[in-house]
């Protein structure tokens, strides 16, 4: 599948695109890039006009800067700029750990750009209003990027990005059960471990967030998602959790048919 070329706010970006009806956008996470989608947006195509963009820092295009705008402003703002250069309405959007941080931010940018959103386990925790929680989901978190953290001080990233991902389903042989044009793209778009492990979440709020939205989170996963997902449903009436059984974080990418099954259901119900 080819990617297509789009510039926004003068940067070089691409993103993927097949199907036609409803709008459906998926956003990709760390060490990821729209290419991630492939499978998925050819399976989702015969139902939906499928977008799947690279993020800024991610993908084929060169790096405008140093990473210095790294984070969701810049990724929730160039995501709202591609849907108004595709003037697309009405978008269903599903976002895979910081892509769902992504889909959350620009929701709260600009609410009526999306029907609603569908979240698998975003790394959200600064999200949380409950103290404890909070503090909880954060010391996983850092549990989990230690090893990672450790190794990048002497190893090149795309030599980390195994060690990344099988901390962050929290087994040994996530990364390696992935599929292999899967673990292509991780190990292509490694260069961007630095920027995630250094950046400063957005001081974002949910208090006045009403886009229906499904948090979906796999009942085997690490304590970092699952507070997080129960955290954000308790707090938020428009978030609704979906445990799904044996999985973990990498769930989208290992049980293809089982997310787009997941994801199409959802999707039925806003069209």
């Amino acid at each position: 599948m080819e990617t297509t070329p789009v510039e926004i706010d003068g940067v070089a970006s691409e993103y993927i695109r097949q199907g036609a009806g409803q709008p459906l956008i998926l956003v990709h996470g760390t060490a990821s890039d729209a290419l991630t989608w492939e499978k998925h947006v050819e399976t989702l195509s015969s139902s939906f006009d499928v977008i799947a963009p690279s993020l800024r820092y991610f993908g084929s295009a060169p790096w405008p800067d140093n990473g210095s705008e790294f984070g969701t402003t810049r990724h929730a703002t160039d995501l709202l700029k591609l849907i108004d250069l595709l003037e697309v309405k009405e978008v269903i959007c599903a976002g895979w750990s910081y892509g769902g941080n992504v889909a959350l931010h620009a929701g709260l940018l600009k609410p009526d750009a999306f029907s609603s959103l569908f979240l698998y386990e975003p790394a959200a925790a600064s999200l949380l209003k409950d103290k404890v929680n909070r503090e909880k989901a954060t010391a996983d978190r850092a549990d989990m990027f230690a090893r990672t953290a450790q190794r990048l001080k002497t190893e090149k990233p795309e030599a980390v990005v195994e060690t990344f991902l099988d901390d962050a389903a929290g087994r040994t042989g996530a990364f390696k059960s992935m599929p292999t044009y899967v673990q292509k793209r991780c190990i292509e778009n490694a260069s961007m471990l630095n920027l995630l492990l250094t950046m400063v979440p957005a001081d974002l709020s949910l208090d006045d967030f009403a886009i229906p939205t499904t948090i979906a989170c796999g009942k085997d996963t690490r304590d970092f998602y699952r507070i997080t997902t129960e955290g954000l449903e308790q707090q938020c009436e428009s978030i609704t959790a979906r445990w799904i059984p044996e999985a973990d974080h990498l769930w989208p990418a290992i049980d293809l048919q089982g997310f787009c099954g997941e994801l199409s259901d959802f999707a039925q119900a806003y069209r």
